[in-house]
């Protein structure tokens, strides 16, 4: 998997943000690690599951918000002195990298998402958002966001 050309792209990127990508991994890489371990992908309910079908088809990493919680369109950005993830209590570190949208930090890039801004049962509207990077074509990254969408509107 390593030596395909989207996860390449994505272990050069987590290596120029100061991740290693074989301590932190890639999510296509932690995916199948999982399923290795687990002898299969489990099941975490919609909208997850469509975006791990999503992930391991194209490589392109993929995240879920609460439409109705977002202002505006989302970005990454490193965040600014006493930002936080709304929802938890802890301040991130300056500099952190997040998904923000005009207001504030809505998740953390490869990482944990607001609570305000997390799908939950009650959530009528699903945003779902594609990181992409330097080397990978956009036409895998609208492949990967069309092919989570179509699985969220066929369930």
């Amino acid at each position: 998997m390593r030596e395909r050309p989207i996860p390449w792209a994505y272990r050069v990127f987590f290596r120029q943000i100061g991740l290693d990508p074989d301590r932190t991994r890639i999510p296509i890489e932690q995916l199948a690690i999982e399923r290795l371990r687990d002898g299969a992908f489990k099941t975490r309910g919609l909208p997850a599951d469509a975006l791990t079908i999503a992930t391991v088809e194209t490589g392109i990493p993929l995240r879920a918000f609460d439409a109705d919680q977002l202002e505006g369109k989302l970005c990454i950005r490193d965040t600014a002195p006493g930002e936080s993830l709304a929802g938890v209590s802890a301040e991130l570190p300056q500099g952190t990298l997040v998904l923000a949208d005009e207001r504030a930090p809505v998740g953390v890039l490869f990482g944990a998402t607001s609570e305000q801004h997390g799908v939950e049962q009650e959530t009528r509207r699903v945003a779902i958002a594609a990181i992409g990077v330097n080397g990978v074509p956009q036409l895998a990254v609208e492949e990967a966001l069309w092919m989570a969408a179509a699985a969220v509107e066929s369930a």
